[in-house]
């Protein structure tokens, strides 16, 4: 799985005009589970669901048809690979791994990694740390993000992977596990007086993720969520499948900077990993001023302040930083090669930066602060380093356009936002 991993994180041309192509082949591929409620479920020789839901009016908006293929967790970078499939919607959540392998659009939904119990058991297992005991027996989907949450948060228990996660509700019902590890969402599909929920333990996001050489069709999901936000049909769709509308507007756009932010800091231990790999130093002060600059460029570019985005970029260095010397310790974590971990955070800052664009109009101050202390859950990072990067959200501002005069030059045409250029 790392081998396939880091090859599909070597480089590849991005496609010339990759939306024009798509919608000259009429079909858009979508990979997707089935057998992860309430977001894919495979029922009748079809599927349906939140995401199915989704996908489906979201081809009808770009003139398309749809066509699903079937992955199994384990597997969901090989599908990347072989089957050719243009993105994956199957409640994917935003972690730093899958970034090299594809582009993460906004999130569309938040859940918490929970456990089910026997209802006659609540008692027993009341809280994270009683789940965490030896003879404790907890399974789990094999494969997917919910296996890693399992073997970090409860390392004294015995953790079981099942392929088929259809199954973990009966092992716990018959008594040959404790508990079952799923989320808020797929908990609620299944709900019944014999369970019994803890949690949760996690805050999630959910995103659709896009083939790596689509950099089109990434950016069009982003403008489509963005109006299904604002014309709340995507706050309805969650309302019908998860019983909670989760986002307004302006906190989907707050929350789409606030992913990335994120998940740009939760990629820092694989940089770390990776540099002590190669004898490297932590400290890189020329890529810190590649990546300065770069931010200032992307910017200009998209219509923000390039000074005020430039000092969001200082901090999150200094929180790349703090979080690299931390993790530089950590025998465990995976050492991507460098220079495709600095093009896919690129890809990220590249998308934070457009993403901000449209939060800035709407997002309060209170609001950056709350969601920077909330929403960026990064092991290690100290309050007063989020703190600094809530300031400088606060702070950023689109740019004031005058209108060109007779007694003034007009400006050079803008370049498109730069690729690449991180820590």
């Amino acid at each position: 799985m790392v081998g396939l991993l880091l090859a599909l994180a070597l480089p590849r041309p991005a496609a010339a005009g990759d939306l024009a192509s798509l919608r000259d082949k009429g079909v858009l591929r979508v990979a997707t589970s089935g057998d992860y409620a309430p977001f894919s479920v495979a029922k009748d020789g079809g599927f349906s669901g939140f995401d199915v839901e989704m996908m489906n009016r979201l081809a009808h908006d770009l003139g398309m048809r749809v066509e699903y293929v079937r992955f199994r967790w384990p597997d969901l970078a090989k599908e990347l690979a072989d089957k050719q499939v243009d993105l994956v919607a199957s409640g994917i959540t935003v972690q730093p791994d899958r970034a090299l392998l594809g582009r993460y659009t906004r999130p569309y939904a938040i859940t918490g990694a929970m456990a089910l119990v026997r209802s006659e058991e609540r008692a027993r297992l009341a809280d994270r740390l009683a789940l965490d005991r030896e003879g404790v027996r907890i399974v789990v989907n094999r494969g997917g993000h919910l296996e890693q949450v399992a073997r970090r948060q409860f390392r004294q228990a015995t953790i079981e992977t099942l392929p088929d996660n259809g199954k973990l509700v009966e092992r716990v019902l018959v008594g040959t596990a404790d508990a079952a590890l799923t989320d808020s969402a797929e908990a609620r599909a299944w709900e019944r007086k014999e369970l019994a929920t803890v949690g949760p333990f996690t805050r999630d996001r959910k995103a659709l993720l896009v083939r790596r050489d689509a950099p089109e069709l990434a950016q069009w999901i982003d403008g489509w969520l963005r109006e299904r936000e604002r014309d709340r049909w995507l706050a309805d769709l969650r309302q019908k499948w998860f019983g909670d509308s989760m986002f307004y507007a302006a906190a989907a756009d707050r929350e789409a900077v606030l992913a990335d932010v994120d998940l740009r800091c939760q990629m820092m231990p694989m940089v770390a990993a990776t540099k002590v790999a190669r004898e490297l130093p932590i400290l890189d002060q020329a890529q810190e001023e590649r990546v300065l600059e770069r931010s200032q460029q992307t910017a200009r570019a998209v219509g923000l302040n390039p000074a005020e985005v430039a000092r969001l970029f200082a901090a999150l260095i200094h929180a790349a930083k703090v979080i690299e010397i931390a993790g530089g310790t950590d025998p465990h974590a995976s050492a991507p090669p460098l220079e495709q971990l600095r093009t896919a955070i690129g890809d990220v800052d590249t998308h934070l930066i457009r993403q901000l664009h449209e939060a800035v109009r709407t997002v309060t101050a209170n609001e950056w602060r709350a969601g920077v202390r909330e929403g960026v859950q990064v092991d290690g990072l100290a309050d007063t380093v989020k703190a600094e990067i809530a300031e400088a959200l606060v702070k950023v501002r689109t740019l004031v356009r005058v209108p060109p005069t007779p007694a003034t030059v007009a400006p050079a045409p803008e370049q498109p936002a730069p690729h690449g250029g991180t820590p």
